[in-house]
């Protein structure tokens, strides 16, 4: 034993140096320094076991039987119980090292679906009824480093059997494919005469009666999901701001603020966009937010266009849960820009790929003209960067494999690297209306000349959070779901066979970058609107998993698909909300519990339509009119006189006019912070009526973040004021009525 350890020794002590760190993890996770250690660890676990599988384990076990048989000295002794026990017991550990030995794949393999299965129990929360799971979560770390181990190990062992069955399948559904889309014209000559049916008629042949037929299906049942009571209730949070742009457009052309003091070209294209569907059939919340919902089927659309470059079954099963996925319908029935940033991040993934990974130029050109659209979507629509991030990747690492043919490749892609260049500049110009577009004004900025609260000031980069992982082992699913794919594409990416490999491999590296530039240029925004845009990617690339692992442990093929669907649909049902308690959801109704709603501090579904109504009918000329928290153009049509928001962020962003009073630059409105202020216009204006417009939302809400104990206060105490009361329960306007004063 000691001359195996001698002659091993370095390999012995590099993977005793390997689990030390690897259950070291579990200590300090957040620092730096043992991140960095541990994720060595991993790899060079991984590259030890299966460097040292191939010729010295083999060596070690056989000079370990050598050494257990060899009981040459108990010969020479009188053979009593306890001595032939030792060598009876020796024997027997033998056997079962021989057996692990043998079988140490199949063990790893087991041993990986074990620790997947282990942490995705722990996600399962309506098994906490029946059995205590709370261990899982106490040990999910080194949970989660022993998966990526053993995760590592069986893809490295089965690589070349991966690698082999997914060129197969894809080949003969491509053979297929072809053999189909021949056919045709034969089968079907008078169909095939009339022009766009014999498109429709044509894929449906191609793809397969049974498949295609089921896509279309889903794609009806999604629409319908999505439109269902879509416009029943009434603009909320952001959608508001949608609103009051929508109907500045349709009133004077532009997006004027209602005060006329500037411009809102904050997703100028995406609201334009809407103003048509609003100018042609109507300025209501419908079709306010109808457009949303075309943004959320295209992003099924092109995850399903995506997919199927991967595979058929692949493609279908991510259908499946981006129809009814919770998250995708939230956002396709909420009338807001996040939606239709992330449609175009999809559709720039499959533009990119056809314009600089299939050398199209047309399509080169048109996903420099997304990016445009994107930038004017939503700032975040800088996301792009990372399509460009991922080709210089691959451009550098064919760059590095093939350096005999250095120049070649330079001078292959300059034209590539120039229109690279040109997109950074369309980056650097950013919103161009924002830039150009401005009105001037005679106040001064409130950060400018009074003593506020400045602005933060953020590092261009900062340390990652990891704000979306987080979100996603806790919302969503576990995050190491994904890992097999990603793998599965590192390994296609250096050894890069076939078109196929690459498309795999371009897809999760492109996630993976994604993630990274987000986490280190967040600034801080984070939330489920921000995270949307990686959805469709991370389903693609978790049925990838699934699938690729089902195939693995799995022979049979017809059963591959349907044991897929099921545990795709155990992960699913854990998601919640479920998607039918949206299309149910009323005023006054808790949303405090969904992870996937628009802003993080809604308490309940409010109602922002009845109490704007009734003072947009009540009130006359004259009368002095107080919001909380913001303004409400699309109901009201008008400004108010004044805005309580006791966020004192809004004093940071106002001008400040020649009574250095805070001003609302949208609105006009001044800005008050105290309830005691309300008690003072009051006040002032004994011969008016003050009418004090409450939201719920306003009032009730999970943090301080825009309202105070005093106000709620000075509510409680003015209850008599109260001359309408919304059905969700807290939303109401108070009347201080002049007569009364």
């Amino acid at each position: 034993m000691i001359k195996i350890i001698k002659q091993y020794g370095i390999s012995t002590f590099l993977l005793l140096v390997a689990i030390f760190c690897i259950f070291n993890i579990s200590f300090n996770l957040t620092e730096t320094f043992t991140v960095v250690t541990n994720s060595l660890a991993l790899f060079l676990a991984i590259v030890y076991f299966v460097n040292f599988e191939k010729e010295k384990i083999d060596k070690v076990i056989h000079k370990l039987i050598k050494s257990s048989l060899n009981t040459s000295k108990f010969q020479n002794k009188k053979k009593g119980l306890i001595s032939l026990l030792f060598i009876k017991i020796k024997q027997h550990l033998l056997i079962i090292i021989i057996f692990l030995f043998k079988k140490r794949w199949e063990i790893t393999s087991y041993l990986f679906i074990f620790l997947l299965s282990t942490i995705t129990l722990g996600q399962l929360s309506f098994l906490e009824k029946f059995i205590n799971l709370s261990w899982i979560n106490k040990y999910q770390v080194i949970l989660t480093v022993l998966a990526i181990l053993s995760g590592g190990l069986t893809f490295w062992h089965n690589r070349e059997r991966i690698e082999k069955e997914s060129e197969e399948e894809l080949n003969k559904e491509e053979l297929s494919e072809k053999k189909r889309k021949e056919e045709f014209p034969q089968k079907y000559s008078k169909i095939n005469k009339i022009p766009v049916l014999k498109n429709i008629i044509g894929w449906m042949y191609k793809e397969g009666w049974g498949y295609s037929i089921s896509v279309i299906f889903l794609f009806i049942i999604g629409f319908i999901i999505r439109i269902y009571r879509l416009g029943r209730l009434s603009l909320w949070w952001d959608e508001l701001i949608t609103g009051t742009y929508i109907t500045r457009i349709l009133e004077v052309g532009v997006p004027l603020f209602p005060s006329e003091l500037g411009y809102y070209w904050r997703g100028v294209a995406y609201h334009y966009l809407v103003s048509v569907f609003t100018y042609l059939f109507g300025n209501t919340e419908f079709w306010l937010r109808f457009p949303s919902v075309l943004f959320g089927m295209g992003i099924a659309l092109m995850a399903f266009v995506i997919a199927k470059k991967i595979n058929k079954k692949v493609a279908f099963l991510v259908l499946i849960f981006l129809i009814f996925s919770s998250y995708n319908i939230e956002y396709s029935r909420f009338a807001r820009f996040y939606i239709m940033n992330s449609f175009l991040f999809m559709l720039s993934i499959w533009i990119f790929w056809k314009g600089y990974f299939e050398n199209k130029l047309k399509h080169k050109l048109a996903s420099i003209f997304i990016f445009f659209l994107m930038l004017h979507t939503v700032q975040f629509g800088v996301i792009y960067v990372s399509l460009i991030a991922t080709w210089f990747l691959f451009f550098g690492f064919n760059l590095i494999k093939n350096s005999k043919k250095f120049y070649q490749i330079i001078k292959k892609n300059v034209l590539n690297i120039c229109l690279m260049f040109a997109t950074i500049l369309v980056y650097k110009l950013g919103n161009i209306f924002e830039k150009f577009i401005k009105i001037e004004v005679d106040y001064n900025r409130a950060m400018d000349v009074v003593d506020v609260t400045q602005p933060r000031n953020w590092d261009f980069f900062q340390y990652p959070n990891w704000y979306l992982i987080n979100f996603l082992n806790n919302s969503y699913f576990p995050f190491i779901l994904i890992y097999f794919s990603i793998i599965i594409s590192i390994y296609f990416f250096i050894t890069n066979k076939n078109n196929n490999q690459k498309f795999i491999s371009f897809i999760n590296i492109l996630l993976l970058i994604s993630v990274l530039i987000y986490e280190i240029g967040s600034r801080g925004v984070d939330g489920p609107r921000i995270f949307l845009y990686s959805e469709a990617l991370i389903i693609i690339s978790f049925v990838t998993s699934i699938y690729y692992l089902i195939t693995l442990f799995l022979k049979n093929k017809k059963l591959q698909p349907a044991l897929c669907l099921i545990i795709i649909l155990v992960i699913f049902i854990n998601i919640k909300p479920h998607f039918y308690e949206r299309l149910s959801r009323n005023y006054g109704d808790k949303v405090n519990n969904d992870p996937f709603r628009s802003t993080h501090v809604a308490k309940f579904r409010a109602d922002h339509k009845t109490t704007s109504e009734f003072i947009a009918n009540n009130t006359m000329k004259g009368d002095i009119i107080i919001t909380v928290m913001h303004s409400n153009y699309y109901y009201l049509k008008r400004n108010p006189d004044y805005i309580l928001n006791q966020n004192i962020r809004w004093n940071t962003l106002a001008l400040v006019n020649y009574n250095n009073d805070y001003i609302d630059r949208e609105t006009g409105s001044i800005l008050i912070n105290k309830s005691s202020d309300i008690n003072k216009i009051i006040a002032e204006n004994i011969d008016k009526n003050v009418y004090l417009l409450i939201n719920g939302a306003s009032i009730n809400i999970l943090d301080t973040t825009h309202t105070r104990g005093d106000f709620l206060k000075f509510i409680e105490n003015n209850s008599k004021h109260e001359v309408f009361k919304s059905q969700d329960g807290f939303s109401r306007v108070l009347l201080f009525s002049a007569l009364d004063k």
